[in-house]
């Protein structure tokens, strides 16, 4: 009976192991990308303030976009959060709703879906800074509610050993 017992222990502590070890990998992978992420929006934001206005191609900055589009979906919820973070600066908004439009993904590469979908998210969603405060404010509030609604579908925030999004056959009004 005692090798028994002995040996379903050393199973207990083998499995508890196991899961510990799981559990501090996933928790290194959360943080490593946490804080990838966070440091990109922060300096993205900070070249995009130090650029004259008028500038439109957001995507020449080094060290935000590149590190967002290398996160894949992993990046999206931390964008958004930028996003309503930065109700002060328009051309931010600007350049994380450009880069949302065109990260969330599409029914599929160069087709005639794929175009209407990224002309509708454009459509809904995308405005110049210089434009109307107005406008500007609905939109994003028209974005905002399509992500409460929508934004589990495209990368839920456990999953950081994953840059795919869940939803790619999702449209911007949210159906399958």
């Amino acid at each position: 009976m005692r090798p028994l017992k002995s040996s379903l222990r050393a199973l207990g502590w083998t499995v508890a192991g196991i899961a510990a070890l799981t559990g501090l990998v996933w928790l290194g992978s959360f943080l490593y990308w946490h804080l990838r992420l966070t440091s990109a929006l922060r300096a993205w934001e900070k070249e995009i303030r130090a650029v004259p206005s008028g500038a439109r191609d957001f995507s020449r900055y080094p060290n935000g976009p590149q590190v967002l589009y290398s996160a894949g979906c992993r990046a999206l919820p931390y964008v958004v959060a930028a996003l309503d973070r930065s109700d002060g600066h328009p051309r931010f908004q600007e350049a994380l709703m450009h880069y949302i439009i065109n990260a969330l993904p599409d029914p599929g590469p160069n087709s005639e879906e794929s175009s209407r979908v990224l002309g509708e998210r454009s459509s809904r969603w995308e405005f110049i800074a210089e434009g109307l405060d107005l406008e500007r404010r609905d939109k994003l509030a028209d974005f905002r509610a399509w992500w409460r609604e929508n934004g589990h579908k495209y990368h839920a925030w456990w999953r950081t050993w994953s840059s795919g999004c869940g939803g790619e056959d999702a449209t911007p009004d949210g159906r399958r």
